[in-house]
């Protein structure tokens, strides 16, 4: 879950959407969220949402999805600038694509030793 911010997600949404002149009604349908799920967050009666649900009203809104989040580190907030989150992506990524290299070297000496073992 995503922990929003102490100002209120709600009134960041609203305002973000109303400066765009987009209706609830038009986010839900852009974002795939549902409009009365849109209400309760822009009315502050939720506390938290998914990452997929802050990606899907950004991608609605046409906004960057770091600007609803707030990563929650034990009873503090940790808070990331929207350059300094997406270098925290590239670091995920980059563990990600070295992992993934690490296991299919792996994979690939036990196949070898798998197969010449019997010979």
């Amino acid at each position: 879950m995503v922990t929003l911010e102490e100002e209120g997600i709600g009134a960041q949404l609203r305002r973000i959407r109303e400066r765009k002149g987009i209706s609830q009604r038009r986010l839900a349908l852009e974002s795939g969220v549902d409009r009365a799920y849109i209400s309760q967050i822009e009315a502050g009666g939720v506390r938290t949402i998914t990452l997929r649900t802050a990606r899907s009203l950004a991608t609605g809104l046409g906004v960057r999805p770091e600007i609803f989040l707030a990563l929650s580190a034990a009873d503090e907030d940790i808070y990331l600038e929207p350059d300094q989150f997406a270098q925290f992506l590239d670091v995920v990524r980059v563990r990600q694509e070295a992992d993934a290299a690490e296991g299919r070297s792996k994979t690939n000496k036990r196949r070898k030793t798998g197969s010449n073992g019997g010979r």
